[in-house]
């Protein structure tokens, strides 16, 4: 079922947005959110790292709007060494 392209009030494109005006995601819309994959997603989970997440069922997870952005917001670095040490704390490769 494709979404037609409608105009919300803001003069945004609501077929834009993952889910208007609910915020919460599934890990396919977080990850395109984020511009990464689901798989990573999953490896970020099962490594206890990446945004917090909330476990709803066996198979269902869903991230916040709200703390992908603040998940962002902890990862700007001023320059590559910055970058590299975040990561290794982290448990990431760089």
């Amino acid at each position: 079922m494709q979404r037609s392209s409608v105009a919300a009030p803001t003069g945004r494109d609501v077929a834009s947005d993952p889910i208007p005006g609910v915020g919460f995601l599934n890990t396919n819309e977080a990850a395109k959110f984020l511009s990464l994959s689901a798989k990573e997603m999953e490896r970020m989970r099962r490594e206890n790292r990446g945004p917090r997440w909330a476990k709803l069922s066996k198979k269902v997870v869903r991230y916040s709007v709200d703390d992908l952005r603040e998940w962002v917001s902890e990862h700007f670095v001023a320059n590559t060494a910055q970058g590299k040490a975040l990561l290794s704390r982290e448990g990431a490769t760089a």
